[in-house]
């Protein structure tokens, strides 16, 4: 790191993957604490103590002193100021569970292979009322799916999934009445049994969300269409009985970024948007809409692809979910900062370490 004027800086410090910022020697300026800052402030900075005295209300402050040498040629002390949440709430799909699609029914259509529902779902139709073609029944299947996505992009409010079941038997003339309304049911149950199917829980995630509860408080907020389904999913995964809350877009009516829904969720945990860090895989549902209600956000991007947004960002960037624990943990992020070090800086570290 540079040393350079007496005004603050951010810069960019790899090893947190966090905002950094470094204070002159003759700094007064007010700052403003991100989710994470490091500091760092040179001993003979002439506020050094009134910087230390800084009222950083919701904040864990944890001082590293270092005297002599260390990473720069000047004496100075690391200040690590993690924001302290008292709750995180996890988005489902893309997040916590991953989804493999090759375990859906195959689709030959037009010399291409494709995974999908369509196969069971026409020949249950079949057997009732419909008699055209496997090509047309996906067409209509597919334009109305993608009209209810539109739709809901729009509205923000949540299209069930047995409402577009019973849209589908609309669209390829099935006559109105019980036996059509059973049908629909019927179509709708056999698309999430064997959606459900496909849904798993990556290695680690469950030793993860067992730490985190004892420490935090935990909430799922996931765009879902089938609630019903939402919850046999984590029954069978065993891992509901770690959230404090869950709320699916189907049984609310909404979906995110709709902000109705996050002052929900939060009402139901009893905590503040200030007090929370939202982690989710979508930009527009999980970083947008969550930042826009007040929450810190983790933006899940296994890619690396770039941020879709602007000027709203993520306050954190994170390859695998794994990562998390090194945002929200200070003795976490203390053993990673002692594991760059060289032995002297190590040994310099253990003997003058503080925290309030």
């Amino acid at each position: 790191m540079e040393k350079k004027g007496h005004r603050i800086r951010k810069v960019y410090d790899k090893t947190y993957f966090a905002p950094c910022i470094e204070i002159g020697e003759e700094a007064q300026e007010d700052f403003c604490a991100s989710s994470l800052l490091i500091l760092y402030i040179p001993l003979s900075n002439p506020y050094f103590y009134d910087l230390l005295k800084c009222s950083l209300c919701g904040y864990t402050l944890q001082i590293n002193i270092f005297k002599g040498k260390f990473l720069w040629e000047y004496q100075s002390i690391m200040i690590i100021i993690m924001k302290h949440y008292k709750a995180i709430i996890f988005d489902l799909f893309g997040t916590l569970v991953d989804f493999d699609v090759t375990l859906l029914p195959p689709l030959k259509l037009h010399e291409e292979e494709i995974y999908c529902t369509t196969v069971p779902l026409f020949e249950t139709a079949s057997k009732i009322h419909y008699s055209g073609s496997l090509d047309a029944f996906h067409r209509t299947l597919q334009a109305v799916i993608q009209r209810s996505r539109d739709e809901k992009k729009i509205s923000l409010k949540e299209i069930s999934c047995l409402t577009q079941m019973k849209t589908l038997l609309e669209h390829l003339h099935f006559p109105e009445n019980e036996e059509t309304r059973e049908l629909a049911v019927r179509m709708k149950d056999l698309h999430m049994g064997l959606m459900k199917k496909c849904v798993f829980l990556p290695g680690g995630h469950l030793p993860l969300l067992e730490r985190l509860k004892a420490g935090f408080k935990l909430g799922l907020l996931s765009n879902f269409d089938d609630a019903d389904t939402g919850y046999r999913i984590l029954n069978e995964l065993e891992i509901n009985h770690l959230f404090e809350s869950i709320l699916f877009s189907e049984e609310a009516g909404w979906i995110k970024p709709n902000p109705d829904l996050y002052n929900i969720i939060l009402r139901k945990m009893n905590v503040l948007p200030e007090e929370t860090l939202f982690v989710g895989d979508t930009p527009e549902a999980d970083i947008f809409g969550p930042k826009q209600y007040g929450m810190d956000t983790a933006w899940i991007n296994p890619e690396g692809y770039p941020f879709p947004g602007d000027p709203v960002k993520p306050d954190y960037e994170l390859r695998h979910l794994s990562e998390l624990e090194s945002i929200i943990s200070p003795n976490r992020l203390t053993r990673d900062f002692r594991n760059c070090l060289s032995d002297a800086g190590r040994n310099t570290l253990s003997k003058h370490q503080y925290k309030d």
